[in-house]
């Protein structure tokens, strides 16, 4: 069997040893791996690997690897069925530079080239199943993982939880944490495992949820990655000296391409920076947007906006990825019975378009929070918590606050959780929460993470220079969910479920 696998970051050759256990036990014959290691320790040198650096994914930059002209062209099989997956993958390129610079012509452009590219990659390399070690949130690892569904490939996806230094797994972005579901409603647990314990009392016993000194440093380092990542390479393309002189040479050679590109890159910068006046940051937010009286003495409903552009919201808030949407949904239901909504932004988001801020202001019954404002306060107050997904949901079932979400994860089933998708289940929602008595049971919350620690997978998405589980851990969780879903037939309704709690 050859499968593709899509190694996230790695240290001290964590992905490669995953993968070499893998072939030790016959998992694989050949790995298409997409790398992006943080050191030099994953070793990619055997001829079993055919090794493509996901740099070349996030910059659409394949030209550098390979004639993308000499390629097949995608069939129209493939793009008919690619349609359903299509304005997804086009939203997605509003992580280019985290703003939405490009036009369309230029999106469907970027979102082709992917498509061409990985259609290629699948079919020369005759892949039998799509392992992917993180949502899919970017236009290019959305088009792999759209590609393979439209083919017919088992995928399998681990993906960040909320609790640190875990994973839930699904075979589609539509039945992540389905197995954490399916364990507690089987009654198939016994005890949390030491790290889900931590986190639980942590939560559980504590009056704040981050301490202000974090957010601020936390904050700081959000706007200088975002900075580093999308701003700076722009203004390098642009302005960079040896770029320069080389754009003087190759126009004097009358190398046409080279100068389109140049004159893209400009404009983009230029699109960039007349958007920047028009997004604000929190400070923004907190002066000009924020309300200067709020009475917390009425029955208020908390909604917590989600960080954007990321993979909380993009993909896996479907639809309601413009959280705008279903506050708009919520607020004219809970305005009905009396109740408010109070939003306070994300607290490392450092800007939104100054227009959604004020589009959020206007919505009746709607309440802006200032972000400085201490969010296990405004739980412990609350009717209920709502958000699309994020610790808020399951910090707020820890605390005993029923929560309303308009995504799908593995919170869903917990005890006072509520999926709804419209107003008429908002409705009914809120009459069960608004009864006199409701409560939810602290025993079936608690039995629930007993439920988590038996279906979370160890693992790390962005490797933290200190995690507090060891590498070996999280290489024997990865190793054995892979290793249960090829024995057991690569099916889309796996369900993973751990012998113990480990």
């Amino acid at each position: 069997m050859n499968i593709l696998y899509r190694a996230c970051a790695s240290r001290n050759g964590y992905q490669s040893r995953i993968l070499k256990l893998l072939y030790d036990k016959g998992i694989f014959e050949k790995c298409t791996v997409i790398t992006q290691s943080l050191d030099d320790r994953d070793d990619y040198q055997s001829d079993i690997y055919h090794e493509i650096n996901a740099m070349y994914g996030y910059s659409c930059s394949y030209y550098k690897i390979c004639d993308v002209d000499e390629l097949p062209e995608v069939s129209e099989v493939i793009l008919r069925r690619m349609e359903q997956y299509k304005a997804v993958a086009l939203n997605m390129t509003c992580r280019n530079h985290h703003m939405h610079l490009l036009y369309y012509d230029e999106m469907e452009y970027e979102y082709m080239l992917h498509v061409k590219f990985w259609n290629s990659v699948l079919d020369n390399d005759h892949i039998d199943f799509v392992f992917l070690t993180t949502t899919p949130h970017c236009v290019w690892e959305y088009v792999i993982y759209a590609l393979a569904k439209t083919k017919g490939i088992p995928v399998l996806i681990e993906t960040v939880a909320n609790i640190p230094g875990f994973n839930e797994v699904g075979t589609s972005l539509d039945n992540l944490g389905k197995n954490t579901m399916t364990c507690f409603a089987s009654g198939e647990y016994n005890g949390m495992n030491q790290y889900v314990r931590e986190y639980y009392d942590k939560v559980l016993f504590s009056k704040e949820f981050t301490r202000k000194i974090e957010k601020s440093a936390v904050l700081k380092e959000q706007k200088e990655w975002v900075c580093r990542l999308y701003y700076k390479p722009l203004v390098k393309r642009v302005f960079n000296k040896d770029n320069a002189v080389s754009l003087v040479r190759k126009l004097r050679s009358g190398n046409s391409d080279y100068n389109i590109r140049m004159h893209h890159n400009t404009e983009l910068l230029m699109r960039f920076l007349v958007k920047k006046i028009n997004y604000g940051n929190q400070n923004y937010y907190d002066k000009r947007i924020a309300s200067k009286r709020i009475d917390y003495d009425k029955r208020y409903i908390y909604y917590a906006l989600q960080y954007f552009p990321e993979s909380s919201v993009l993909p896996r808030g479907g639809v309601f990825w413009n959280q705008l949407n279903a506050i708009k949904m919520l607020a004219h239901v809970a305005k009905k019975r009396g109740v408010n909504v109070l939003v306070k932004e994300h607290w490392i988001e450092e800007s939104r378009a100054k227009r959604y801020y004020q589009e959020l202001k206007s919505i009746s019954g709607v309440y802006c929070v200032k972000s400085t404002e201490e969010s296990a306060q405004l739980v412990e107050n609350a009717l209920a918590v709502a958000s699309e997904t994020g610790t808020c949901i399951q910090e707020s079932i820890i605390k005993g606050k029923p929560v309303i979400t308009f995504a799908d994860h593995y919170m869903c089933g917990a005890p006072g959780v509520y999926r709804v998708h419209d107003e008429n289940e908002i409705e009914k929602v809120l009459m069960v929460i608004m009864e006199d008595g409701y409560r939810i049971s602290e025993t079936d919350v608690e039995k629930y993470f007993e439920a988590i620690s038996r279906t979370l997978v160890k693992g790390y998405l962005d490797w933290p220079s200190k995690p507090h589980i060891n590498l070996r851990e999280c290489i024997k969780d990865t190793v054995d969910l892979i290793n249960r879903f090829v024995l057991e037939g690569m099916k889309e309704d796996f369900i993973y479920i751990k012998e113990s709690i480990d």
